[in-house]
């Protein structure tokens, strides 16, 4: 299962530019689905997992 970066953006409870610049900045990884990126389900379980407070 993958997500959109707005339904990302929603699960971490952060806003669209927030979800931006993770992926920009290589927090977070995406896959290029067409014109759009998804983020799978594994890579945000990943990067909540390494970024518990």
């Amino acid at each position: 299962m993958a997500f959109t970066l707005e339904e990302a953006a929603e699960i971490l409870h952060c806003g669209r530019t927030t979800i931006y610049t993770l992926v920009k900045d290589g927090k977070i990884r995406t896959v290029p689905v067409g014109r759009k990126r998804l983020v799978s389900t594994k890579e945000l379980e990943r990067f909540l997992n390494e970024n518990a407070v």
